[in-house]
């Protein structure tokens, strides 16, 4: 036997009980409208893909503007549910979902082997950053471009999460791609070389934000 859905008391069955009718009615019409503006936002967020498809496909976006349109319909869906990311995949292709996702995990330091950033956590996981597995000796820095930490991981962005929850505080940030773990402590020491400990007496870069990448050698 199937059971019928049961349908909520109409709101004028509580008119006579101290404005508890006006309350419900008030509740209903912004739910009515809610749902309005939420098929609304869908429809719009569907455009968005759909034109950043015919994009695509024209070659007028290349892997920094596909990353980037990703990141707004990854923002929407986890703000507003809308399923942003599934839209994504049925229009775009997985595939391409990938790359947009790895252009984030792209080195962007000038020697094409670091990441740098100009962010305390917040920001940080928006931007590109060492992908977990990759082995990086990294440093984190104060305003003053002090180190604040110097370490090495092959889970960057945990372990930097687990560092922000334990209060740590920094403004910017160096990692540098190391092959091996015997090759992330070698570099994780020159970056205590370069750098100093942290807490101590800062070492000064004037003619950079983030601080200067060794020397080779």
């Amino acid at each position: 036997m199937t059971k019928r859905p049961r349908s909520s008391p109409p709101a004028s069955a509580l008119a006579e009980v101290g404005g508890l009718g006006e309350a419900a009615e008030a509740v209903l019409r912004l739910r009515a409208e809610h749902a309005r503006l939420t098929r609304q936002v869908a429809e719009a967020e569907e455009e968005f893909v759909r034109r950043v498809a015919a994009a695509h496909a024209a070659n007028q976006l290349g892997r920094a503007g596909m990353a980037a349109a990703y990141e707004l319909v990854r923002a929407w869906g986890t703000t507003n549910g809308t399923g942003g990311p599934d839209r994504w995949a049925a229009r775009i292709g997985r595939g391409e979902t990938a790359m947009a996702r790895s252009t984030r995990s792209t080195p962007n330091g000038a020697d094409g082997a670091s990441w740098e950033g100009h962010t305390g956590w917040e920001g940080l996981r928006g931007s590109p950053h060492p992908p977990v597995g990759a082995h990086v000796a990294y440093a984190l820095f104060g305003p003053d471009k002090a180190p604040v930490h110097i370490g090495w991981t092959a889970r960057f962005l945990p372990r930097v999460k687990a560092l922000h929850v334990e209060g740590l505080v920094w403004a910017s940030w160096l990692a540098r791609l190391c092959a091996t773990r015997r090759d992330c402590i070698d570099a994780k020491q020159d970056l205590v070389d370069l750098y100093g400990l942290p807490g101590a007496t800062p070492v000064n870069h004037p003619e950079t934000t983030n601080p200067a990448p060794p020397p080779a050698k």
